[in-house]
């Protein structure tokens, strides 16, 4: 039958596959390692060009299972559990933020806080999450305190909110901070400690620990004070480059550094594990989730080999979808064929329809079940079923065209989708 096939591509979003998208196949489970690859993608840079990964120095999840990141562009994203997008926030209650600080409160809440300046102090407030977006629940004053100097909080560089006892404070002038929510008023602790440049705070059962680096390749500090009122107890070195700390929920600490992902309790290094990156944090279920150079690691029981960094190498999105059409005989097959191929790992889902000219008629053809392939190659059949084909076969030989129009949709590990529509027309038989 027909040999003579033009195809024309067309990106566009295609509500259609969506939902079948969600019960697409995924990867064969391991007893550990990474559960989804979130991607955080900036605008592209021009009309054709791809999406370019946001850098991610702060990140937060509720006990709800909702992720809120700061980007190095200054903008608050918050991601549902799955990974979508649901929301941004790039300006803060008095001005724009400024390389902005992530902490999570109870479910839907969480706290923001900023850089400024000694006449420009840094922004602190409480968010609530509804519908998506982050509602400014209070605006905290961070001149209002009683502080170990009269410049106030004018860094954030880490925030910890506990249970009983408020939200925690890192600030490279007023060490760690207390914040009275009931009036709203700040109370320095402890000087900054150690020596460095401070990056990191968190809580853990009865103490805070705070981490710094010493930005020269020599081993970086992890600090622990503990007691009411707040005492320094002791300091645990760590590998170079110290990027964040996390609560281990079990007295333990994760420590993110050049090493990669440290586990420590009580000072001594439990294990390592093969992650780099920028940020991270922890929930009560055991999950880590780490803000790598090309998205979001989330590791955890149940999940599956950790995937390779893709920055540099694969656009950041969905999994990009490109084509081809092999030659074929539809009239032997009574099928079209057409080569898909994922950037990257990814389930494909597809969906095609026929028109013919001189009718109205719009025909179903049969598309493969949805599929996973680690190496994002798939060969499509679509077949014909008789009406379809016989409609055709007439309508070729009338000397009038088919037009077969095709929906790829596809998803990669953590969620991420793209969507590729492709126009084949059928001009002629074959010989």
């Amino acid at each position: 039958m027909p040999r003579a096939l033009r195809r024309a591509r067309l990106l566009v979003v295609l509500t259609g596959l969506v939902l079948a998208l969600a019960s697409v196949p995924g990867r064969a489970a391991l007893p550990y390692g990474v559960l989804d690859h979130y991607e955080i993608c900036s605008p592209p840079l021009a009309a054709n060009d791809y999406h370019n990964y946001v850098g991610i120095h702060s990140i937060a999840v509720d006990p709800a299972g909702y992720i809120y990141v700061a980007g190095e562009d200054d903008i608050i994203r918050v991601l549902s559990p799955g990974g979508q997008l649901l929301g941004t926030l790039d300006t803060g209650p008095k001005r724009d933020w400024v390389y902005p600080i992530v902490a999570n409160g109870p479910a839907g809440v969480v706290y923001i806080g900023d850089q400024g300046g000694p006449s420009d102090p840094a922004q602190l407030a409480k968010y609530t999450l509804s519908g998506g977006n982050l509602v400014l629940a209070h605006n905290y004053d961070t001149t209002n305190g009683a502080y170990r100097t009269t410049t106030g909080i004018i860094e954030v560089d880490g925030l910890a909110a506990t249970q009983n006892r408020g939200l925690f404070i890192l600030d490279a002038t007023q060490g760690i901070v207390n914040l009275n929510e009931q009036d709203g008023s700040f109370k320095s602790l402890t000087s900054p400690g150690g020596q460095g440049r401070l990056v990191a705070m968190t809580a853990i059962p009865n103490a805070i620990v705070t981490a710094g680096t010493n930005d020269d390749g020599t081993p970086d500090w992890t600090a622990y004070y503990a007691g009411d009122p707040l005492q320094y107890v002791a300091q645990v070195n760590v590998g170079p480059f110290v990027q964040g700390v996390a609560d281990g929920y079990d007295g333990s600490v994760w420590v993110l550094d050049q090493n990669g992902l440290e586990h420590y309790k009580v000072g001594q290094l439990l294990g390592t594990l093969p992650v780099y990156g920028y940020a991270l944090d922890t929930t009560s279920d055991g999950s880590i989730w780490v803000a790598r150079q090309d998205g979001i690691l989330h590791i955890g029981p149940g999940g599956s080999v950790i995937p390779p960094d893709q920055y540099g190498h694969t656009p950041c999105g969905g999994p990009k979808i490109s084509d081809s059409l092999p030659h074929q005989s539809i009239r032997a097959s009574h099928q079209l064929e057409v080569h898909a191929q994922c950037a990257e790992a990814c389930s494909l889902i597809s969906a095609a329809t026929m028109t013919v000219q001189g009718s109205r008629t719009t025909y179903h053809l049969i598309a493969p079940p949805a599929t996973y392939s680690a190496k994002g190659a798939f060969d499509l059949r679509m077949r014909f079923k008789p009406s379809a084909y016989n409609a055709l076969v007439n309508a070729l030989n009338h000397h009038r065209t088919g037009t077969v129009q095709l929906s790829m949709g596809s998803i990669d590990a953590g969620d991420v989708r793209a969507y590729l529509q492709l126009r084949i027309t059928i001009t002629r038989p074959s010989r």
